[in-house]
C-alpha cells in the first residue's frame, strides 16, 4: 500500500519542444534529423536510420505509426534502406520527409504523409512505450487502497498498451462477486 490517493498521466507532447526545430520532430521544419527528447543521450534518429535493419524498421514504422498500411510502410522502409544503400540518406527533416512522401504515396488525411513516420520514429528512439508501461506500473504501487490512475491520451496505439498493462496489474479483492463465487464453491 502507498500513500498516493491519486497519479494523472498526460501523454500528449509539448508543442514548443515540437517548435523546435533544432529537435527534428516536425517533417515541416528545416532540422537535423535527430527526434531525442533528451539529445545528451542515445542515438539520434539518423544514426538509427543508418543501422537498423529493413524488417525491423516495417515494425517501428507499423506498430509507432499506428497504421495498417503495411505496404506503405514497407515502400517507405525501402526507400530510407535504398537511400542509405546509395549514401544518400538525408540528415535534415524537410529532405527527409520528402523522401518519405515520396514513398507514401498520397495521404487521405489533411496532415503531412511523413508524419506518422516521425511520430514512429520519435517513440522508438524515446522507448515513449516502454516509459508508459513503467510508469504506469510505478504509480500502480504507490497508490494506497482505492487508489486511482487517469491517463489522457488520443492515441489508439497508446489506450492498447494501457489496457494490456492494466490487465496484468488486475486483483480482485475480497469484496468483490467472483470471491464470493470462490468462497461458495
Amino acid at each position: 500500500d502507498g500513500s498516493v490517493s491519486g497519479v494523472l498521466f498526460d501523454l500528449g507532447i509539448s508543442s514548443p519542444q515540437f517548435d523546435e526545430a533544432h529537435r527534428g520532430f516536425r517533417p515541416e521544419a528545416d532540422g537535423p534529423l535527430d527526434l531525442r527528447f533528451d539529445q545528451s543521450r542515445g542515438e539520434t534518429a539518423f544514426e538509427y536510420l543508418l543501422r537498423v535493419p529493413r524488417e525491423e524498421l516495417i515494425r517501428v514504422l507499423v506498430e509507432g505509426g499506428e497504421t495498417s498500411d503495411t505496404a506503405a510502410a514497407r515502400r517507405i522502409a525501402d526507400a530510407i534502406i535504398l537511400a542509405r544503400e546509395n549514401g544518400k540518406l538525408p540528415r535534415r527533416t524537410q529532405r527527409f520527409a520528402a523522401l518519405v512522401a515520396a514513398a507514401k504515396g498520397v495521404e487521405y488525411q489533411a496532415m503531412h504523409p511523413a508524419k506518422l513516420t516521425f511520430q514512429a520514429l520519435r517513440i522508438h528512439l524515446n522507448d515513449e512505450f516502454g516509459e508508459l508501461c513503467r510508469g504506469v506500473r510505478a504509480s500502480f504501487h504507490l497508490l494506497r487502497e482505492g487508489g486511482r490512475i487517469g491517463v489522457i491520451t488520443w492515441k489508439h496505439s497508446e489506450c492498447a498498451l494501457l489496457i494490456d498493462v492494466f490487465r496484468t496489474l488486475e486483483a480482485v479483492r475480497d469484496d468483490m462477486p467472483q470471491m464470493a463465487y470462490l468462497r461458495e464453491t
